[in-house]
Parts: C-alpha cells; structure tokens; sequence
C-alpha cells in the first residue's frame, strides 16, 4: 500500500510559509540590515553621480573612449550592489540559524557571524556581479536572442547558487565549493524550495498590487487631468503615491527576510539539523517531491 502525503503541495508551501512568517516576527530588527544596505547604496550611487559630474571635462575629452569611464564606473557600482546584497542576506539567515537554533539573536550577534565569513562572502558577492555583467552583456549584445539566453541564464544561477550563502556561513565553504553544495541540495531537494516561493509569491501578491494601485492612482490624481490642475490635487495625488511608494519598499524588505528564514529552515532540514516549532511530517513531506507527479498548487 503506497503512503498517501497527508498534505497537498500547495498546504505544504502555506505551512512552510507561515513558519517562516512567525518566526520572523520575533527578530524584526533583521529589517535594520536591509535598511542599511539601501543608505549604503543610496551614498555609493550618489557619490558616483557627484564624480561623474566633476570629472565631466575629463570624460567629455575621452571621445569614443568615454564608454570604457562610463563601463567602469558601472562595474564599480554592480559590485557594491552585489556585495551589500550578499552580506544583507547572510545577514538575517545568521539570525534565522540562530534562532532556529534556540538562541535569541540580535543586531550584533548576527553581525558577528557574518563578519567571521566576511572573506567568503566578499568572493561570493563579486562571483554574483560577474555572473549578473555577463549575462546583461549577453543581452545587450545578442539582441532577441540573448535576452532569452540571459533570463534562463539568470534563472538557473538563481537555482543553483539558491543554498549558497547558507553554505558558507554554516558550513565554511568558499564560494565555488557552496555553489557546488547548493546545487547539490537543490537537486535532491529542491521540491520544497519551489512551492514555499510560489505560496511567498501569491502571499504578497495582493499588497503588491495594493502598492502599484496606490503609486499609479497617485500620479493619476495628481496628473491624470492637464485641463484641472489644482494645488489639492497635485498634494493628494503625490502623497498618495509617495506612501504607495514606502508600502512597497516595506512589502520587499519583510519579504526578503521572510524568503531569507524559509531558506535556512529548509537549508538545516536537509542537513539533518532540529528545527523546533516546524512539524517534522511537514518537513518530511515537503521533500518528497520525486516520489510525486511534480504539482505545485
């Protein structure tokens, strides 16, 4: 007699889900790193345009040779973009192990475990915007096709390096050796990853479109009539759309940090490694995909 899931596929990415959820919920000053990557960000990108405006007769006398300044400084800036994302991301997995771990973690022993890493992660953020330089130079440069090629391109470094950052934290690995052990999970167990990722989607998909709604009936009330502009209108409409704007950059960060939780349960499930407060038939079933006609919802 064959073993009947007493879950659905769907039920097991809802569940895996909303673990992930409430444990989030008790370390919601993981929200402080991705905060303070975009500060970072924001200075780096600004600090770059200010140069580029001082150095406007230098680059201006360049000629022709003013892509390879303007390549470089593109380059420059997808690697600070790549490494903060990189370190935001080990960030709150470290406070998600510790947590599953039965610690409580904060702000600096996160930080700490990160920083033990530091070097790993460093080489793992620069193979990241080597990774994401060749495929947009594929795009730009095949036309239709390599548009094609850079998507799938993306998708399948986005699958196999899905395990990556929890490799070299938890386990020591060097960047080449955790994509390797990422792909490693990912092809047995990849099953789990897929579905919790599809319920995150759907789960956020209504506040998603609640901020889209509210950015774009903004600038609509704001905009919309050129016949009947009005002080009121112009204020209503770009308040709307500003706070429309917050809501959707609130609704990134807490789904990040809550994909980043879901990440690392999975990670230390397939690694043997206790999870208090997961079901363990949960657990067991949402791995069992190769034993099933592949389904998702």
């Amino acid at each position: 007699m064959s073993e009947v899931n007493p879950m659905g596929p769907s039920k097991i990415g809802r569940a895996l889900f909303a673990e992930a959820l409430k444990n989030f919920n008790k370390d919601r000053f993981v929200l402080l790193f991705p905060l303070l990557a975009f500060v970072i960000n924001a200075m780096a990108f600004g600090g770059i345009v200010v140069f580029v405006i001082l150095t406007i007769p230098v680059w201006v006398s360049m000629g022709d040779n003013s892509a390879i300044y303007v390549t470089v400084l593109a380059v420059i800036m997808a690697i600070i973009a790549s490494f903060t994302h990189v370190i935001v991301q080990a960030s709150v997995m470290a406070a998600a192990n510790q947590r599953y771990s039965g610690q409580t973690p904060t702000f600096s022993s996160a930080s700490k475990e990160v920083g033990e890493r530091i070097g790993s992660l460093s080489l793992f953020g620069l193979m990241e915007a080597t990774v994401g330089m060749i495929l947009r130079a594929i795009r730009d440069n095949l036309k239709g096709v390599g548009s094609l090629i850079s998507f799938i391109g993306g998708l399948a470094w986005a699958v196999a390096s899905y395990f990556a950052i929890p490799a070299i934290l938890f386990e020591g690995l060097g960047p080449i050796d955790a994509v390797r052990r990422s792909t490693e999970i990912i092809k047995n167990k990849w099953g789990s990853a897929l579905r919790v990722n599809l319920f995150a989607g759907i789960a956020f998909l209504l506040a998603w479109i609640v901020a889209v709604g509210g950015i774009f009936g903004g600038f609509y009330i704001a905009l919309g009539d050129p016949n009947n502009y009005s002080q009121a209108s112009l204020v209503t409409g770009f308040s709307i759309s500003g706070l429309a704007i917050l809501l959707a950059f609130a609704i990134g960060l807490v789904q990040s940090s809550v994909m980043s939780y879901a990440c690392v349960a999975i990670y230390r499930y397939a690694l043997g490694q206790p999870l208090p407060g997961f079901d363990s038939s949960l657990m067991a079933n949402a791995f069992k995909l190769k034993k099933q006609k592949f389904s998702v919802i």
